[in-house]
């Protein structure tokens, strides 16, 4: 029988591995240090459109690993409202709503688009949104959030505490807006009386808006009277006139006001009928009278 030597196997298992992002328990951040957001335009509240303004927040990775990080934007009241008159959201890149008074596993989240490196630093964008047609006076709205900055799991859902906490200041202008139009007719229109008599009345409505209270003031430019278009050499031609404006009567030999009247509501101009009555026109040359009034608005005077 032959013999030899034992053989002897050996089987050798290599083992490679590949560094991913951390598990969000050994996750580190900081958030950055923007602590402040005011919108850079104002607000107007007759706008059509909500008032959508873009900011940034920054997020550090200060641990030694790669982490995905969720920023939660912590409403203090039910109602957010900025100076207790406007209401606001926060919207994130997305569109997500993220104001939330949610536990911060169950919270929205604004998410960065991927793991964040070691010692880097990354921003997410959001939109502080005033919806249009909120009645407002001239000033600077605030108020206030907490920020709270969350690692993700593998799921993308912020886990365990905090890493970092922050109050964020929020505000917005809203600017002083008036204006004045005529009904129907923009910012002016021509009244025919077609051939004068004496006691022919014509309206038309002024409408003024204004977040604050203002006043009208009136002006003619021949001082209450029409006046004949093709002036002669010998006479001046003029017929008188009387004027209201929302029943008041107005003396337009020099500047009417209608004074301290309150500021309107966005969804509805105020109307003011300003009524003109020809006076007489007994013994006057033929030709074609006119006068212009000028309706202005202004700041009531304090």
């Amino acid at each position: 029988m032959k013999t030899g030597w034992p053989m002897l196997s050996v089987l050798a298992l290599l083992m490679v591995a590949v560094a991913g992002p951390a598990v969000a328990a050994d996750c580190q951040g900081r958030i950055g240090p923007e602590t402040s957001v005011t919108a850079r335009e104002s607000y107007d509240p007759f706008s059509p459109a909500d008032l959508v303004d873009a900011h940034r927040i920054g997020i550090a990775n200060t641990g030694a690993a790669a982490c995905s990080y969720g920023l939660v934007f912590r409403a203090r009241s039910p109602r957010p409202v900025l100076g207790g008159t406007l209401s606001y959201t926060i919207v994130g890149a997305s569109g997500t709503e993220l104001l939330t008074s949610l536990a911060g596993t169950l919270a929205p989240a604004a998410r960065l688009a991927g793991p964040l490196a070691p010692s880097a630093n990354a921003s997410l964008e959001i939109q502080l949104v005033i919806p249009r047609g909120q009645h407002a006076a001239p000033g600077l709205y605030r108020d206030g959030v907490d920020l709270e900055l969350y690692a993700l799991d593998a799921s993308g859902r912020p886990s365990g505490q905090p890493l970092d906490t922050a109050p964020l200041a929020l505000a917005a202008g809203v600017a002083r807006i008036m204006s004045v139009n005529i009904r129907g007719a923009g910012l002016g229109t021509t009244v025919d009386f077609g051939v004068l008599g004496q006691g022919q009345q014509r309206t038309v409505t002024i409408e003024a808006r204004s977040n604050d209270s203002y006043q009208l003031d009136v002006t003619s430019d021949h001082g209450g009277q029409l006046v004949l278009t093709q002036p002669l050499p010998s006479r001046q031609w003029a017929v008188p006139y009387a004027a209201t404006l929302s029943g008041q009567r107005l003396d337009l030999s020099g500047r009417a006001s209608l004074p301290a009247l309150p500021a309107t509501r966005p969804e509805s101009d105020a109307g003011h009928p300003l009524t003109v009555t020809i006076g007489d026109v007994a013994n006057k040359h033929a030709g074609r009278y006119q006068d212009v009034i000028t309706v202005e608005i202004t700041a009531a005077m304090p």
